[in-house]
C-alpha cells in the first residue's frame, strides 16, 4: 500500500518507501503523540508551586498588613484571593487553607457580615483537626 502512494507513474526513477521505514514511522508519530498528551497533564512543576506558594505568603502578609490598619474592604478583596491561592498553591487540606479561611473569617465577622462565617469557620477546624488533632493548640486557636 504505500509502495503505490509513493510511486508516481510520470517518475519511474523513483524508489518506495519500503514497508517497514513506513511502519516505524507512523508507530514514531504515535508514540510522540502519547507522550506529548502525557506530558501534558502532569501536574504543575515544583518551581510554579513554589512562586504560588511564595505568591500566597506574599498576599497573607499583606492581608494581616491591611487588617491591623483597619483597610478591611482591601483586607477583604485581598483574602478572598488568598483563600483561592492557598487553595490551588497547597491543596484544600493544607494548613495554609486553614489560616487563609480563618482570616477572611475574621474580615467578614469585623464587618458584621456573618453569611457563611460559620462554615468557613468549621472548614478551617476541620483540616486543623484532620491535621494536628482535636485537642491540639492550633485547633483551640482556629
Amino acid at each position: 500500500m504505500l509502495e503505490r502512494w509513493y510511486r508516481r507513474a510520470d517518475d519511474p526513477a523513483r524508489e518506495p518507501i519500503p514497508t517497514r521505514v513506513g511502519v516505524a514511522l507512523i508507530i514514531g508519530a504515535l508514540v510522540a503523540s502519547v507522550g506529548i498528551a502525557w506530558w501534558r497533564m502532569q501536574p504543575p512543576r515544583a518551581d510554579e508551586q513554589a512562586r504560588q506558594q511564595a505568591a500566597w505568603v506574599t498576599l497573607a502578609d499583606e492581608v494581616h498588613g491591611l487588617r491591623r490598619r483597619g483597610r478591611h474592604a482591601e483586607a477583604l478583596r485581598a483574602a478572598k484571593a488568598s483563600v483561592g491561592l492557598a487553595e490551588e498553591a497547597y491543596g484544600p487540606s493544607h494548613p495554609a487553607m486553614a489560616e487563609a479561611l480563618n482570616e477572611l473569617a475574621q474580615i467578614l465577622v469585623a464587618d458584621s457580615q456573618f453569611d457563611g462565617v460559620e462554615a468557613m469557620y468549621a472548614r478551617a477546624i476541620e483540616i486543623q483537626s484532620g491535621l494536628t488533632g482535636t485537642e491540639s493548640p492550633e485547633v483551640a486557636s482556629t
